[in-house]
């Protein structure tokens, strides 16, 4: 029996690297399983390996196909085969290297797809609800409601500078108070021109640990903490969530794979398909991943600023 080493794990865990290593160790080649380096021009929002790593190790299924063009498990599967068999044929090792689950775990399954699936999305609702709320948050735009003070939740380093925002009045005067009910700082907003309806309180120097809130009129800001070691916390969510809760595959003795809540039924198949980029910021999670995003925003951004040239 044929042997096929797969490296798998999460984004920029060092799979292209330990990859390169082995397959020159063991005279092999490697086949990207990787949903977005198969695209021409997506090299830095997707991972994807330099020319010099490249000329190392010979690469498949790297650059073999353009955006806007559909590029489906189906032709994954096929071109993988393909690949796999020809490497094999020269007496060398093959490799497969990636992040996208659903490639390899199709291709560890031996099983067929085919040449139309996912032409079509079928979605199973249940007890469907609508409810009101009394105040809705907002979900499009930046504003703030004439009772809300925006402050920064995490807090803010005693000898960093420290910005509240809230809603323009006619008297901007505005007042810190910390937990002991004690007014600390008196001040006034400014407004800026860019936002006439907001103005900014600057209470930067208040140096002092402890927990504060902002009062502006009779509104006052949820409390928030000053001190050096304030971001600490969410330092340390991050590195969790992007060391223990990435998507898409197992991370081991954390979660199995997740978000499975997707699934595609042609011919009586039905195939689940795993998320796995949306722990690189992505704002979608499933179909459109954040390759794509990520490209459409850049282009937005170049027509917006040959727009104000």
């Amino acid at each position: 029996m044929e042997k096929l080493i797969a490296i798998v794990g999460q984004t920029s865990s060092g799979k292209s690297s330990l990859g390169i290593n082995l397959a020159k160790f063991f005279d092999g080649e490697i086949v990207s399983a990787d949903s977005r380096q198969v695209y021409k021009g997506l090299d830095w929002c997707s991972g994807k390996v330099t020319k010099e790593e490249m000329a190392e190790v010979k690469h498949h299924l790297i650059d073999i196909t353009t955006l806007g063009k559909q590029f489906s498990l189906y032709n994954f599967q096929t071109m993988a085969y393909e690949a796999i068999d020809d490497i094999l044929s020269r007496g060398k090792m093959p490799f497969i290297v990636g992040g996208t689950g659903f490639y390899i775990q199709a291709n560890q399954s031996g099983c067929e797809t085919p040449a139309d699936l996912g032409n079509e999305l079928v979605l199973d609702i249940s007890v469907p609800t609508l409810e009101k709320v009394a105040s809705a948050e907002r979900a499009i735009g930046w504003n703030l409601d004439d009772d809300e003070i925006a402050v920064c939740f995490s807090g803010y380093r005693c000898a960093g500078r420290k910005i509240a925002v809230a809603k323009a009045t006619d008297d901007r005067q505005y007042t810190l108070i910390d937990s002991q009910g004690d007014i600390v700082h008196r001040g006034e907003g400014s407004v800026s021109p860019y936002f006439p309806d907001l103005m900014q309180l600057d209470f930067s120097d208040v140096t002092e640990a402890g927990e504060y809130r902002v009062q502006v009129g009779e509104t006052i800001s949820p409390a928030f903490p000053v001190g050096e070691d304030i971001w600490e916390p969410s330092l340390w969510k991050t590195i969790n969530y992007i060391f223990c809760e990435r998507c898409g595959y197992p991370v081991p003795g954390v979660h199995m794979t997740c978000h499975r809540d997707i699934c595609a039924r042609h011919n009586g198949v039905s195939w689940i398909m795993n998320g796995g980029w949306h722990d690189a910021g992505d704002v979608s999670q499933q179909l459109v991943q954040t390759a794509e995003v990520t490209q459409g925003l850049l282009e937005m951004a170049a027509a917006l600023d040959k727009d104000s040239e």
